[in-house]
């Protein structure tokens, strides 16, 4: 059996970190862990010469980004009349 190519072993990490990620986002502490420990290095595979690892980390970005700012939405206090 051949021995998995560089950007198999980036996919498959940047899919842990996401599993990892994805496993603790329902709880705050464990998520903040989970980000001050994988968020780094993620972030150093979207410069990877694969294209296809810099894909799934620009999704996983933007999922993981997109679901925070809802998260914070639906559980601040209402802004109603708040300007910025």
């Amino acid at each position: 059996m051949a021995a998995p190519s560089t950007e198999e072993r980036e996919l498959d990490l940047v899919e842990k970190v996401d599993f990892r990620i994805l496993n603790v986002a329902n709880n705050e502490k464990k998520f903040q862990e989970v980000l001050g420990r994988y968020l780094a290095p993620l972030l150093l595979k979207a410069s990877s010469p694969h294209a296809s690892v810099r894909h799934k980390v620009g999704l996983m970005a933007a999922s993981n980004v997109s679901q925070a700012v809802a998260d914070e939405e639906r559980y601040s206090p209402s802004r109603k009349g708040s300007r910025l």
